[in-house]
């Protein structure tokens, strides 16, 4: 599966793709990585990661250019509920 849909902010700056085979999640972002691609990133892992699985995460960060992030975006997104929800795991 690969869920950037369009009608989230910024999706052409990284892509969500699961492996069902492992239960993996990866995003993988590709440019610049803001306050505001970090927002979108976590609502957009946070409304797929409930759909069904996944049980583990990667995010890869190694085509990111540059790191404009502010101490407050990273304190606001430790501050929430996980993206991907406690106890999602096989059964």
């Amino acid at each position: 599966m690969t869920d950037a849909p369009s009608s989230v902010p910024g999706a052409d700056d990284f892509v969500i793709d699961f492996d069902p085979a492992h239960g993996v999640l990866r995003t993988t972002v590709r440019s610049v990585l803001t306050d505001e691609a970090a927002k979108n990133i976590y609502q957009a892992v946070a409304r797929i990661a409930p759909r069904g699985g996944p049980f583990a995460a990667i995010t890869d960060l190694s085509q990111v250019v540059e790191f404009p992030i502010s101490d407050e975006t990273i304190r606001g997104l430790a501050a929430n509920a996980p993206a991907i929800p406690l106890g999602v795991g096989p059964a």
